[in-house]
């Protein structure tokens, strides 16, 4: 009878501290800005937001920023650079893997995915600005926002995909320390505890 009682009680704290483990992945959690690859920039940073709710939903949005030198063509005599930030997100379900109590896999629907470039958010260098009328500067915008967004695509796609499992989570107040496509990944909660 003993036995019995503490393989219960045994039973009974490993499922508290089961159900205390999938409670905590709730919630919105951001990583830091991280490298991403897209062809022909010089550089590219997304971060990501993850937002998962307790009916097993999640949305995960990403800013992206972009840079990159252009050289001087037909229409700009003096070279310039081009800086992009856009948003990109895409929706679905999560759930915990089967017997994991710290492993989560992100099920996205891709007909939910969504890039897109708010055109206040393309900026030229000061020499393009100063040296192109208007109607330049307009056009090099709506050229670069079709030209980004085309790139944006699949590098996001790419992006959000590592993100369709998160391992060995570990939840300490603010902070989701786990690993993401084989790298530890550290993300924050964006409703901070005291």
């Amino acid at each position: 009878m003993k036995k019995i009682l503490l393989t219960l009680a045994a039973m009974g704290i490993l499922c508290l501290s089961s159900c205390d483990n999938r409670a905590k992945v709730e919630g919105e959690w951001r990583s830091q800005a991280m490298r991403i690859d897209i062809p022909a920039t010089a550089t590219a940073t997304a971060n990501i937001t993850l937002d998962i709710k307790p009916d097993g939903k999640v949305t995960a949005t990403s800013v992206v920023d972009i840079t990159e030198p252009v050289a001087a063509n037909d229409l700009i005599v003096n070279p310039y650079e081009v800086s992009i930030s856009a948003l990109s997100s895409i929706s679905g379900t999560w759930q915990y893997v089967k017997d994991e109590n710290d492993d989560i896999v992100l099920l996205y629907d891709d007909s939910t995915f969504t890039t897109d470039i708010d055109p206040q958010y393309v900026t030229f260098s000061e020499n393009l600005v100063n040296g192109a009328d208007v109607t330049t500067v307009d056009s090099l915008r709506q050229a670069s926002i079709q030209k980004y967004k085309t790139l944006l695509q699949p590098a996001m796609r790419n992006f959000f995909a590592k993100f369709s499992r998160i391992d060995d989570i570990k939840v300490d107040t603010n902070f989701m320390n786990c690993e993401v496509d084989d790298r530890d990944c550290v993300l924050r909660s964006l409703h901070i505890q005291k």
